[in-house]
């Protein structure tokens, strides 16, 4: 697959769905509230992407979310906002995986 970016609201009235996986694209960049409208994922998989970064807003809108897979990436950074943490909307999250990234 070759989705660079996930752009604003690209999945907005897709309100019943449950699990997406975006493996193996070269996702850069996640554009602010590019997953609004997803009321009830519970499962997000954007392993094996070329993300350097997760901004505080990136998952803000996925209350619901249980599990979130960022392996293989290039993750170097989680929040820039030192106020706002990047999980922190993520209430349900019971599964977080971050490794074979840069994250110190």
């Amino acid at each position: 697959n070759m989705i660079s970016t996930i752009k604003t609201q690209s999945f907005y009235g897709l309100k019943k769905l449950e699990l997406m996986t975006l493996v193996n694209n070269k996702i850069k960049i996640i554009e602010i509230n590019s997953f609004e409208g997803l009321d009830v994922l519970d499962y997000l998989d954007i392993s094996q992407n070329l993300l350097t970064v997760i901004k505080p807003k990136d998952f803000e809108h996925l209350t619901k979310l249980q599990i979130l897979d960022l392996k293989n990436n290039k993750l170097d950074r989680i929040s820039l906002n030192e106020n706002e943490e990047a999980f922190e909307k993520l209430i349900n999250l019971q599964s977080l995986d971050l490794s074979n990234n840069f994250v110190k």
